[in-house]
């Protein structure tokens, strides 16, 4: 019994004494002792602040790859860096997965964005080097970073190779400017796009393409496309045929120069802004209407579109066409009709959606770079009519534009906004009426000249 006693007390004594001897060796440098962490609450992800009145053209983010995750987030795609909202994909998974592979394969670390008020570009860089690598399943297009211009063409500041427009910054030449510099500097040769035909996301790579080479050569300058002579304008959207005639629809389309880089989607969590609207007074030619009455002054209102940003999105089980933040048009619950509104966006190349009245009651009407949109789109159904037979017609509390009998166009209960109206139509030369939408009051209307 007393060696049992004596036997347990030494090896007492002995953990003792080990516990203190290793509690006074030092810790080797680099050796952490692991705590346990506190529960961590869940918040909201960080989404970069919007300050309107910042005309900050670059926006530069810096994380660690190896944390960032896909999130979904109240009903959005998110790709997170710790609690911070890095792209925003909205309901696109695929895309999400995409950007996510994308970001771990690379190794990419830092993303900056150029643009203001709304993003054209963003590359992103790997310890402040161009990604190399490969994008698997995913198609790049070839670039010329040796050889690249900025020139206007139509108001607009492009960054372009010899043959072909790259980016588009619109009135901002500082901003073309810096993307070319950024290209040249990084010296950039591919671009993965992620999304169609908007981009949500993309990705300028340094790769080595066997057989090619960085040129360096000067550009010749892109052909200016011909436009006829047009007087200036009385009344909104106003034009009056100058000695060349008509213009082709070719000729149209080359007013909006496409490049072949589309600026970044303005989704959820972005940079976009709402497009400035643009209100003006006017007063019809006529000072009075049949009636002897004098006309007032009609508000007007000219929303600028940007074609390539235009999508549909599902909002609270309702079908919208949405250009950055603004709503064209609302088909309910139709998404077929809401994607055949945004085919006809892009077909027509819509830049600006001008309203009559105050309000959203009066007569509306869109324009392709201050012009009448041309041609006819197949599958869209359509009514012509003879704009010089056009009157104004009472029917009801409403005031209408009619050929004859046959009631073409409703100008809601204002004579003023349909005497303006009628005028637009005669020297706009519109004649077809199209109708998009089997609902009166989420139709979209679309004037055009089709002859």
């Amino acid at each position: 019994m007393k060696t049992l006693l004596g036997g347990l007390l030494l090896m007492f004594a002995g953990t003792l004494l080990s516990t203190t001897l290793l509690a006074q060796i030092p810790q080797s440098p680099g050796v952490h002792t692991l705590e346990a962490s506190p529960t961590r609450e869940r918040t909201a992800p960080v989404v970069p602040a919007v300050d309107p009145s910042s005309r900050q053209v670059e926006s530069v983010r810096t994380f660690n790859p190896y944390l960032v995750k896909m999130q979904w987030h109240e009903g959005h795609w998110l790709i997170m860096a710790e609690n911070e909202v890095l792209k925003d994909f909205g309901s696109r998974s695929e895309e999400a997965r995409q950007a996510l592979m994308l970001i771990r394969d690379l190794r990419l670390n830092q993303v900056t964005t150029i643009g203001w008020p709304r993003p054209v570009m963003e590359y992103w860089l790997s310890n402040n080097e161009a990604p190399q690598g490969r994008a698997w399943g995913m198609p790049a297009l070839t670039l010329e970073t040796g050889a690249l211009q900025v020139d206007q063409l139509e108001g607009q500041w492009y960054v372009r190779e010899p043959g072909r427009l790259l980016l588009c910054f619109g009135p901002h030449q500082e901003q073309a400017e810096r993307a070319k510099s950024i290209l040249q500097q990084y010296r950039f040769n591919q671009v993965v796009l992620i999304g169609s035909p908007t981009p949500s996301m993309m990705v300028f790579l340094k790769q080595t393409l066997p057989g090619s080479t960085l040129t360096t050569h000067r550009p010749q300058p892109l052909p200016v496309p011909v436009r006829p002579q047009w007087s200036q304008p009385t009344i909104p959207g106003q034009v009056t045929r100058g000695s060349k005639g008509p213009m082709s629809s070719a000729q149209v389309a080359a007013h909006v120069p496409t490049p072949i880089i589309p600026p970044l989607h303005g989704g959820p969590g972005s940079w976009v802004e709402a497009m400035p609207i643009q209100r003006t007074s006017y007063q019809p030619q006529s000072a009075q209407d049949p009636n002897g009455r004098v006309l007032t002054h009609v508000q007007t209102e000219t929303i600028p579109l940007d074609w390539r940003q235009a999508r549909v999105v599902r909002d609270r089980g309702e079908w919208k066409l949405m250009c950055n933040n603004y709503q064209v048009a609302n088909f309910a619950g139709n998404e077929q009709e809401a994607r055949q509104a945004l085919a006809a966006m892009q077909f027509y190349r819509l830049t600006e959606h001008r309203r009559l009245g105050q309000g959203t009651t009066g007569p509306s009407y869109f324009l392709s770079a201050g012009q009448a949109p041309r041609g006819t789109m197949i599958g869209l159904r359509g009514e012509s009519f003879q704009p010089e037979e056009l009157t104004i017609r009472a029917q009801g509390t409403h005031h209408v534009l009619a050929q004859g009998e046959r009631v073409i166009l409703d100008c809601g209960a204002n004579v003023e906004n349909a005497r303006l109206m009628l005028q637009i139509v005669q020297q706009q030369r519109f004649d077809t009426l199209c109708r998009i939408g089997s609902n009166e009051a989420g139709s979209m209307l679309l004037l055009v000249r089709g002859h």
